[in-house]
């Protein structure tokens, strides 16, 4: 899987990789809806967004993220937007192939390429993989005839899975 990284015009050429995928893959999940990005803020272990509707109306979302970069799911007022950027929306919005993930540790690496053959086997397409280290756990989202559809793992210190549930809206 192979991404066309966006340089973010809110950042400087040296600002970490990470922050320049983040507004990559934001722009992604972006594409063809109503809602733009208007401003990149870079804070203490956050970068705050601010989104313009087509109706003229901006929104801000927090994406805090930790020392090993990895972002938790994005915080904001409005739902659809929300939506949109956990890449859980049911609006029509044409998804590249690759979500910008890249797995924190080698178990999570095992269950990202066994998540990707199972979703090309039942051609459900994975959108967002939000990883949030600190309560054990993994969350995708999927791209299905559902509205809204996921599948969190939970695993252990020793990064073992413990328990997954799905849903579906």
């Amino acid at each position: 899987i192979a991404a066309t990284n966006e340089k973010s015009p809110f950042h400087a050429d040296a600002a970490p990789e990470f922050l320049h995928q983040k507004y990559s893959d934001t722009v992604r999940l972006l594409r063809n809806s109503a809602y733009s990005i208007q401003n990149v803020q870079s804070l203490q272990w956050r970068e705050r967004y601010t989104f313009r509707a087509a109706n003229g109306l901006c929104y801000t979302a927090d994406a805090v993220y930790n020392s090993k970069q990895v972002f938790k799911p994005w915080t904001c007022g409005n739902q659809d937007l929300l939506n949109l950027l956990a890449g859980t929306s049911s609006q029509e919005v044409k998804y590249a192939d690759f979500v910008g993930y890249e797995p924190s540790t080698s178990g999570l690496q095992f269950l990202y390429e066994q998540m990707l053959a199972a979703c090309d086997k039942e051609n459900v397409q994975i959108v967002n993989i939000m990883e949030d280290i600190e309560h054990w756990k993994v969350t995708y989202c999927l791209k299905t005839a559902a509205a809204h559809a996921w599948v969190t793992f939970i695993f252990n210190a020793k990064g073992h899975i413990t328990y997954a549930f799905g849903r579906c809206e």
